[in-house]
């Protein structure tokens, strides 16, 4: 926003800059003229005389003369300056874009721990030295949905893409949100967990990342329900899901955990993101014992097929 606003004023600047020379230079010609009319005859005088009357009366076209070169010389220094800036966003990207491929490269297997800056961060889970392998599918398409690459902040890094921001905000919602309606007994759980999955899933595969195994999950579960219309006519509802190695609800939540460590892993190269990575962190490690946490009727639900949760509500 800030860098909309300043290429704003930029523009602005710009056509005030153009319009003052414009009529400064409209100016030299009729002013000369209208000041040639009403003194005529003047005559030649090469004195020094001659030469201080000729400064005060051609004072106002001199005037402009001055201040058109000095407008150009200001519009011209502009040019330099944003040519110089623009120069040096491309060569901080052109650093940014080394700098990714080699975090790629050298942290493919990374231990979980990593994702988290500060492990001893009170009512934190505790952190894992597991290795987590992380395959990008294009790692530069990965980095240029981290930013936005044409909007350069103070720090040495682009703008963060605001709507990767509102996703990880998102999913930090569904999940703390599936975590109270558990622990709650909350019949809603279900819903979230849906929403969770739809909404990791979609923006896990916007940046291109994946592990081990994900190109196995074919299983796509379509969970069908009736619900009353406003006629009072029961209308069959459909509910998507993304593929999955299976049906079984500790399976889904298995896979989200994965693929939570998979954006979490994408958006721990920035310090920008630091504080949606280690909350997605957090999340991805607390996702797989959410259940140890639930309610015993929630507990009891554990291993059952969605379908058969969607469909038999009453187990909810």
């Amino acid at each position: 926003m800030n860098n909309r606003l300043q290429n704003d004023l930029t523009r602005c600047l710009t056509i005030i800059l153009n319009f003052l020379i414009f009529a400064m230079i409209a100016l030299i010609p009729l002013s000369t003229l209208l000041i040639w009319w009403s003194e005529r005859p003047i005559l030649f005088d090469l004195t020094t005389q001659g030469f201080n009357f000729a400064l005060k009366l051609y004072q106002f076209p001199l005037g402009c003369v001055a201040g058109v070169i000095a407008l150009t010389t200001v519009q011209l220094t502009k040019k330099a300056l944003t040519q110089s800036s623009r120069q040096g966003d491309v060569a901080t990207w052109a650093h940014i874009q080394s700098k990714f491929s080699e975090y790629v490269k050298k942290t493919q297997n990374l231990p979980l721990s990593a994702l988290r800056s500060n492990p001893f961060t009170e009512g934190s889970p505790p952190s894992s030295e597991k290795l987590f392998t992380v395959v990008y599918m294009s790692p530069v398409t990965t980095l240029s949905r981290l930013f936005v690459t044409k909007e350069f902040g103070k720090e040495l890094e682009p703008n963060p893409n605001p709507e990767l921001i509102n996703q990880l905000g998102r999913i930090h919602k569904d999940y703390k949100d599936l975590e109270e309606r558990l622990i709650g007994g909350d019949e809603k759980w279900l819903h979230v967990l849906i929403d969770l999955a739809n909404a990791t899933r979609k923006l896990r595969l916007y940046l291109l990342v994946t592990t081990t195994g994900m190109d196995k999950w074919d299983y796509k579960p379509v969970l069908n329900s009736y619900q009353k219309s406003e006629d009072e006519t029961e209308e069959k509802v459909k509910k998507y899901l993304p593929t999955y190695k299976s049906e079984k609800t500790t399976e889904i939540i298995g896979a989200i955990f994965q693929e939570m460590l998979c954006i979490a892993h994408a958006i721990h190269f920035s310090q920008r993101f630091k504080e949606e990575a280690e909350q997605l962190y957090d999340a991805a490690m607390s996702i797989n014992r959410i259940w140890s946490r639930s309610d015993d009727r929630m507990k009891a639900l554990l291993g059952e097929k969605i379908s058969k949760l969607w469909h038999d509500q009453y187990m909810l």
